[in-house]
């Protein structure tokens, strides 16, 4: 089980890039094993023309901030072991991804695979 969060070829560590365009609407940085947050490092990210939200957690670093405008396929963070379900010994490396679709105001969980693959073609 690999839990330092590199690139088994590469040896560098892994990037955790944004799926779409959208704003930064929330960090969470400097994340502590004693802190009960369970994404650990994460990201909320709003994208207003798909009306989607995009979560990204348990990440070892964030290199983007509140407020800053990203752009599909920037450069968001690197994978990592921050959470309480990521950080135990057992747990491998990963990034937590989630996608809700805003309706009515309200965040609705989406299942973003055929999105990922078309986009994997592209």
């Amino acid at each position: 089980m690999n839990q330092d969060g590199l690139d088994d070829v590469t040896g560098r560590p892994v990037d955790v890039i944004s799926a779409s365009t959208g704003m930064v609407v929330s960090v969470n940085l400097n994340w502590e094993p004693s802190s009960p947050i369970r994404g650990g490092n994460y990201i909320w990210i709003y994208d207003p023309i798909k009306s989607r939200y995009y979560y990204y957690a348990h990440l070892n670093e964030i290199f983007v901030s509140v407020g800053q405008i990203v752009s599909k396929g920037e450069r968001l963070g690197t994978v990592g072991r921050t959470g309480v379900m990521a950080y135990p010994k057992n747990a491998p490396s990963h990034l937590h991804f989630v996608v809700h679709r805003s309706i009515k105001g309200y965040p609705k969980p989406t299942d973003p695979y055929l999105e990922l693959v078309k986009a994997e073609r592209e």
